[in-house]
């Protein structure tokens, strides 16, 4: 739908042409888009964050829905979505041309484990089964498995994972899940509700 050249960067989002031709989950709910929107109010600052939710955002709440939209060229971009999403496009080969903008920018490098939470029931009837499942994921062999399945990469340094979204050494990743950093998450909301109904 766009080269790299009209569309490689993040502040070429806002140009009018892509107005009504971006996607998004939705940011007014804690996930994937509240957390990219947290990003980028963080990094890009509210003033470019209410230009970019001015461009007619398509808000879907289906990631399937979002992945296909992208790959058939409904949409031009998208925004908030689990890698994992795309994975069967890409095993089908319908990702070859779909690229993350300005992979090494700032606003493009952030901190999440949106997806990578692991949470143990209180009071469970089996917890050492709990444990012994948890020591088997944070193995080499477990997060190699869920590397596999998932699409993304481990905090595990021996376990490789796709190279596009792997840290790259001397980058400064901003943590947008501390404690200090919940107002980005809940200042995107607010905004939103102001854009989206």
């Amino acid at each position: 739908m766009a080269s790299a050249s009209e569309l490689g960067t993040f502040d070429q989002l806002l140009d009018p042409k892509w107005k009504g031709k971006i996607a998004s989950g939705d940011p007014r709910l804690p996930g994937g888009a509240n957390g990219v929107g947290g990003h980028l109010l963080w990094v890009k600052g509210e003033d470019w964050l209410r230009k970019f939710y001015a461009q007619d955002i398509v808000i879907l709440k289906d990631e399937r829905q979002l992945a296909e939209g992208l790959v058939r060229g409904r949409y031009a971009a998208i925004v908030g979505i689990n890698p994992a999403s795309l994975e069967q496009f890409r095993q089908e080969g319908l990702m070859k041309s779909v690229e993350p903008l300005e992979p090494a920018s700032e606003a493009a490098v952030s901190l999440t484990s949106t997806l990578g939470n692991l949470s143990l029931i209180s009071k469970a009837p089996h917890p050492n089964a709990a444990k012994v499942f948890v020591n088997w994921l944070l193995s080499k062999e477990g997060q190699t498995a869920y590397v596999q399945a998932m699409n993304v990469n481990s905090r595990r340094l021996d376990v490789k994972g796709p190279p596009e979204s792997a840290p790259k050494p001397g980058v400064v990743y901003r943590d947008l899940n501390k404690e200090e950093n919940a107002s980005y998450k809940t200042r995107v909301m607010e905004i939103a509700k102001e854009f989206f109904q």
